[in-house]
């Protein structure tokens, strides 16, 4: 199951969490307004009608301080009013994300990678004998071809510029030459080295022929070494790679041949005599080395001739340059052998597979050199910001609520208009309706909450008039009846109130502005 949804590519994370924050915020405090007035409305459309309603059903949270303070009055009463406990919970629940809308935007949000369909630029190969050494660019393709993911068992008939982040897809290619090898991995040999330096197999000639028996019996044999001495007598490393070919079925129209058996091998020797002689193979001394090891890789690479299309285009793995190839083998491995043999550190085992790889690398570079640029729909990995479901589901639900119960109350109030804004909602309206029912004109409307009680009332009740007990039984038990006022007693005249009041409260008032409701 997918959790994440992958956002257009030009969407940057940071202006995406910005964005979140926003809207978290904005509908955190639109819900809370949304919801307290849903809740109202339940009773309020009743009140609206003439009906009377408990005050506690009137009543909306709108602020974590009003939910505090409700909590607080209510205590274990609250179970009693789920309307109110359901608007804590939610107000409080709501004003918490808007406070965490910064971690929660972080945490809906990551950055990954996405593969999709583009065109990439890069360069169609063509034949080419060899190539100078280039290893940036060798550096470069290799690392392209690892981060692609791209198979060793096939040479390349175009090369993606190294720039694009492309991704390996069989159906994306039809490469002409296909490679199906059988490796040796590092094995330790027995290597003795002959007094014979006339060439390198009479040199190598008691183990050459396990080590790379290929030289003795293919048409095309060349090899390449680089190596680390101490001093005129003592060679501390050496490596030598080798290559060896044997070509059949040659096709005239093309002028290439079609099958190539070919091997590549490496070997390292630790600890071998020198001669004072740097002419080539008697440069090395006669006895044993310390130790030493070789990898080989032996493959056929074979043209496929349903897939070619145009001779002139496409691999060239049978070069006229045959001695480049060992040549260009050292090249790219040799310095990080020396830099390892200078800091006497184990010299790192050069694979089969890293012989197979960078011949296809080798090829590839070779033949392109021409630059041939051609465009050509690929997949391709880019960067992307992906948005949690689970985020876009929750707000999802808010947002469709706040329409829907933001809908269904304009409604009701605009059927009802009248009525429903003379029943009070807010803390505004409420404190609105408690100054404007002691006047005589709107109490004529019919709209009234109950009056303080008496002084004597007050005195008689001082153990637990201001008790939280006392305040929690008034709210419980208030009613609110739009039609309470014409049953009602008249309000009390300040002005006769006993003498232990205030001066001010026996001054005479006078009555308060007129409000329309």
């Amino acid at each position: 199951m997918a959790y994440w949804a992958t956002l257009p590519r030009s969407w940057e994370l940071e202006n995406v969490q910005a964005v979140l924050n926003v809207i978290i915020t904005t509908l955190g405090g639109i819900t809370v307004y949304v919801f307290s007035r849903s809740c109202w409305s339940i009773s309020g459309r009743l009140a609206a009608k003439g009906n009377a309603v408990p005050v506690t059903s009137l009543f909306s949270v709108n602020t974590p301080g009003e939910a505090i303070d409700a909590l607080n009055l209510l205590r274990s009463h609250v179970w009693r009013h789920w309307r109110i406990l359901i608007q804590c919970i939610v107000v409080i629940t709501l004003s918490l994300m808007t406070v965490l809308s910064g971690p929660i935007a972080k945490y809906s949000t990551k950055m990954t990678d996405v593969i999709i369909k583009t065109e990439v630029n890069g360069n169609l190969a063509m034949g080419h004998n060899s190539m100078a050494d280039s290893q940036v660019l060798w550096n470069l393709t290799q690392e392209s071809l690892d981060y692609a993911g791209f198979p060793t068992d096939q040479l390349l008939d175009y090369l993606p510029d190294t720039g694009n982040s492309w991704i390996y897809r069989p159906e994306e290619w039809n490469n002409t030459w296909s490679m199906t090898c059988q490796s040796t991995e590092s094995t330790p040999v027995d290597l003795r080295l002959a007094a014979n330096c006339t060439s390198f197999e009479s040199k190598f000639a008691p183990s050459l022929l396990q080590i790379f028996p290929q030289a003795y019996f293919a048409e095309d044999f060349y090899y390449n070494y680089g190596d680390f001495y101490i001093n005129q007598t003592y060679i501390q490393d050496l490596l030598v790679i080798m290559y060896a070919a044997n070509y059949t079925d040659y096709e005239e129209s093309t002028g290439t041949w079609r099958t190539i058996d070919l091997s590549m091998g490496a070997f390292h020797a630790h600890g071998i005599p020198k001669n004072d002689s740097d002419w080539d193979m008697c440069r090395f001394g006669e006895g044993e080395a310390e130790r030493a090891s070789y990898s080989r890789i032996d493959c056929r690479v074979k043209r496929d001739l349903g897939s070619f299309g145009d001779a002139f285009f496409g691999a060239y793995p049978d070069a006229g340059d045959v001695s480049a190839i060992p040549t260009s083998f050292v090249g790219n491995f040799f310095a990080r052998f020396k830099q390892e043999a200078i800091e006497d550190l184990d010299i790192s085992i050069i694979t089969p597979r890293d012989l197979q790889r960078f011949y296809q690398v080798y090829m590839a570079t070779k033949d392109t050199q021409n630059k041939l640029p051609v465009r050509r729909l690929m997949s391709v990995k880019v960067a992307a910001v992906q948005l949690s479901t689970v985020f876009t589901a929750v707000f999802g639900l808010l947002a469709l609520f706040n329409c829907l119960a933001g809908a269904t109350y304009g409604l009701m109030f605009l059927h009802n208009r009248e009525a429903v804004a003379s029943v009070p909602q807010s803390k505004l309206d409420w404190l609105l309706q408690s100054i404007t029912s002691r006047t005589t004109a709107v109490r004529g409307l019919g709209y009234a909450l109950p009056m303080p009680g008496t002084p004597a009332e007050r005195r008689a009740g001082k153990g637990w008039g201001n008790s939280a007990e006392r305040k929690r039984a008034e709210f419980e038990g208030a009613v609110y009846d739009a039609t309470w006022a014409e049953h009602n007693q008249p309000t009390p005249d300040f002005r006769t109130l006993p003498p232990e009041f205030p001066v001010k409260m026996s001054e005479t008032r006078h009555p308060a502005p007129f409000y329309t409701v």
